[in-house]
């Protein structure tokens, strides 16, 4: 049976084992070596190759310094699921046990809506994305001439013939559909997985008002003892979850998030400095780039709220009622509520709207100098 986050991120996790970012059930001995090879063959080389054309020619665009600074962020978000791909599996597979499973009708309810919103903000994302790469390297298909969709340095001339031309068109449009997915597929994946965090401590305060709706006089106080022992045991897992999603994907963000101010400044610059009729990448390019960052951010934010209200859920339950023990019970969860559940990236920069607000504000500020 799929559990919560399996079914929220299907799509994410099938297009991800087909490059090797996720690993499978039977494992073979070269599922790893393989995704090294694409890592190397569609990022690092395409990459280098773009570097080295801005350091022999000593001049670059907008569109290449957009490239190298999304594609350096990617070299070091994707090496934890190349190297730790067993732990995030751990991680993603982590809201499977019993006790986390939809109990009536209400809890379901929640853990639907969450896994429908996941569904939604990953398709979306997907598509918008890969229609971004599809504008990005389609004039180079269907131009007359010879057109490279980006400058790059080469050992050869590409545009010597048919063959070496398409050829290299179709290289650099491979390796743009990789960096597309390393946006597309991976940025809903972390950010939906802080989500559902969010839908279990929904679950847990429905949980906690609802402790003795369905008790009795007769061990009434037995039974309510059982249910917040449930409760926080729950509430204990959902705590490690934070730890260790923190510890799996911290890195992968906070590259994500250095490439990202990069990548807004330069969109600026590009949108007040060419003409109208060739500002549609860059729109597209600047909003990707934006929604990467909130994405984060926001979800974020929502953990950091919902675990603030666990407390008040508390408070709004039927406390009075419960027998001492009990009572020590709400408050061993109280007092683990008082630490903020707040996730960071790399230790340095906590993912909040705060934070969102002071990339742009960055993006912003680095825009004005390199004017």
């Amino acid at each position: 049976m799929e559990n919560q986050n399996t079914k929220s991120f299907k799509i994410n996790i099938k297009l991800m084992q087909i490059l090797r970012w996720y690993p499978v059930k039977r494992r073979s001995r070269f599922f790893g070596l393989q995704g090294f090879v694409l890592y190397i063959v569609f990022l690092v080389v395409a990459v280098s190759i773009t570097l080295t054309n801005i350091i022999v020619e000593r001049s670059y665009d907008n569109m290449q310094i957009i490239y190298v600074s999304e594609t350096l962020s990617y070299c070091f978000k994707l090496l934890p699921f190349l190297r730790n791909g067993r732990r995030i599996r751990k991680c993603v597979n982590f809201f499977s046990g019993s006790n986390f499973a939809p109990k009536d009708a209400t809890e379901e309810k929640i853990a639907e809506t969450s896994v429908r919103l996941c569904k939604i903000v990953s398709l979306v994302y997907l598509v918008g994305c890969m229609c971004a790469e599809v504008l990005y390297f389609l004039p180079s298909l269907i131009s007359k001439g010879y057109n490279l969709p980006m400058r790059v340095w080469l050992p050869y001339d590409p545009t010597s013939g048919p063959l070496s031309y398409y050829s290299t068109v179709f290289y650099l449009s491979i390796a743009c559909v990789y960096d597309a997915s390393a946006t597309s597929l991976i940025d809903p994946l972390i950010g939906g997985l802080a989500y559902q965090a969010v839908s279990q401590i929904k679950i847990l305060k429905y949980r906690l008002q609802n402790v003795c709706a369905s008790s009795d006089n007769e061990g009434k106080d037995n039974l309510i003892y059982r249910n917040l022992v449930q409760c926080v045991q729950h509430h204990n897992s959902i705590l490690q979850f934070v730890k260790e999603y923190e510890e799996c994907f911290s890195w992968s963000i906070f590259s994500q998030f250095l490439g990202t101010t990069f990548v807004i400044c330069f969109c600026c610059i590009a949108l007040s400095t060419v003409p109208l009729a060739d500002t549609t990448i860059y729109v597209l390019f600047f909003f990707v780039a934006v929604s990467q960052v909130l994405f984060y951010c926001y979800f974020g934010t929502l953990l950091y709220e919902e675990n603030n209200t666990l407390m008040t859920a508390i408070y709004m339950s039927q406390w009075y009622e419960y027998d001492i023990e009990s009572r020590k019970l709400l408050i061993t969860i109280m007092e683990q509520a008082k630490r903020p559940m707040i996730v960071t990236a790399a230790k340095l920069v906590d993912l909040t709207l705060d934070t969102f607000s002071t990339i742009l504000r960055r993006s912003y500020s680095l825009v004005a100098v390199l004017k």
